[in-house]
């Protein structure tokens, strides 16, 4: 793939948004990306790409993207039980797949992704206002926390989601996995009890002795 010089020098940001492919050109995007070899951030918004497939082909290019963001957008495939299971590049710093659609099966793998992944630094993960069943969580005891790299992340972000609050305490035995977490976000969130579900959460805070939390 051929691409202005003067671009591949200096273009640091991709977006792409609001497009609805009749097919998925996979093949091409992994060369797109290696042409732009100062590209560090990249942006897909309602675009009709599996999360999981889009993820592969960026993390397969040699250009060392270190922000991925992805919104409205859908997963229905496990990223780590299938013959390619997902790789996520070491160098990402943040990754945001707000506002995204994910099955039980696509958001538990996700998570276990995420956990298993030796990062070069932690990273910052958003999940914001995900359209899930919030029953996945019970799921969660499928990850075995004993394999979870404990410096995978940095800053959680689950904010405007819809929480059970006495299974909560899987979710947050996964992040008590993660001693170099700094920042949790639980900001607007819906739980069906309050009171349990603050207790596990001071719980979380209190041992993992977390300096911020919204």
């Amino acid at each position: 793939m051929e691409a202005n010089p003067c671009l591949q020098q200096t273009l640091r940001y991709f977006e792409l948004a609001r497009i609805q492919l009749p097919s998925y050109p996979m093949d091409h995007f992994t060369p797109m990306f290696d042409v732009f070899e100062k590209l560090e951030c990249v942006n897909f918004s309602y675009v009709n790409i599996p999360i999981d497939q889009l993820l592969q082909v960026i993390s397969a290019s040699k250009t060392r993207i270190h922000v991925i963001h992805m919104t409205y957008m859908q997963c229905s495939n496990s990223f780590t039980e299938r013959p390619d299971p997902v790789i996520l590049p070491p160098y990402l710093i943040h990754l945001d797949l707000s506002f995204c659609t994910f099955s039980d099966v696509a958001i538990v793998s996700l998570l276990k992704l995420i956990g298993m992944t030796q990062f070069d630094n932690p990273i910052m993960l958003q999940l914001i206002k995900l359209d899930v069943n919030p029953n996945f969580i019970y799921q969660l005891d499928s990850i075995d926390l004993t394999r979870i790299n404990p410096n995978s992340i940095l800053e959680f972000d689950f904010s405007a989601n819809q929480i059970l609050a006495e299974p909560s305490l899987k979710l947050f035995a996964y992040l008590f996995t993660q001693k170099a977490m700094r920042l949790v976000q639980f900001n607007s969130i819906e739980v069906d009890d309050g009171v349990t579900f603050l207790k596990n959460l001071m719980t979380l805070i209190t041992n993992l002795q977390l300096p911020g939390f919204e």
